[in-house]
């Protein structure tokens, strides 16, 4: 307010005009973000997804459980033996999945079809001496530790997933309140 009572209503109804565009883009904020924590956490559990290793001649190919993070079944990772995925692959999958919001929350549901996913992630329980022709070897613990890839790469990303949604949240805030 000027000496003479004069207000320029310009800046305020910039500033009003650009908390309007804020709350009518959060929600693609908060989408994106989600996105990214999914690639992120999916290039993390990719690496750390241990690959087969089979006998030659036996018909056998390692990679299914690590194709199987951007495929939507086990036959669609098993038959897909090109390489690892990468980042255009995990791109191009994070475009099929939905994104769920329920209250505030904002999920994207990561799994691998693979039918033994489970078991290597959590391990598994075996019959000593059973032999396993896909292998070629004879079973000999009764316990097979798991390889805790997701377990582990969950905790790796909730390490890194402030300073990532912090950085993103500081761009879009930068973006809706441009004073141009």
């Amino acid at each position: 307010m000027g000496r003479n009572g004069n207000f320029n209503f310009r800046k305020f109804e910039r500033v009003a005009k650009n908390l309007e565009k804020l709350a009518k883009e959060k929600d693609k904020l908060f989408q994106d973000a989600a996105k990214e924590l999914a690639a992120r956490l999916l290039t993390l559990v990719i690496e750390k997804t241990p690959v087969g290793d089979y006998p030659a001649g036996s018909g056998m190919t390692g990679g299914t459980l690590k194709r199987g993070w951007v495929s939507k079944t086990h036959e669609e990772a098993f038959n897909n033996r090109k390489k690892e995925p990468g980042a255009r692959d995990i791109q191009a999958f994070l475009n099929t999945m939905e994104i769920g919001c329920k209250g505030d929350a904002y999920t994207i549901e990561i799994v691998d079809p693979a039918e033994y996913a489970s078991y290597v992630e959590s391990g598994h329980r075996q019959t000593p001496g059973r032999y396993i022709p896909a292998i070629g070897k004879r079973l000999k613990k009764s316990w097979v530790e798991g390889k805790f890839m997701m377990r582990e790469s969950v905790e790796d990303l909730q390490k890194i997933a402030p300073q990532v949604l912090e950085r993103r949240i500081e761009k879009f805030l930068r973006e809706c309140l441009n004073d141009r």
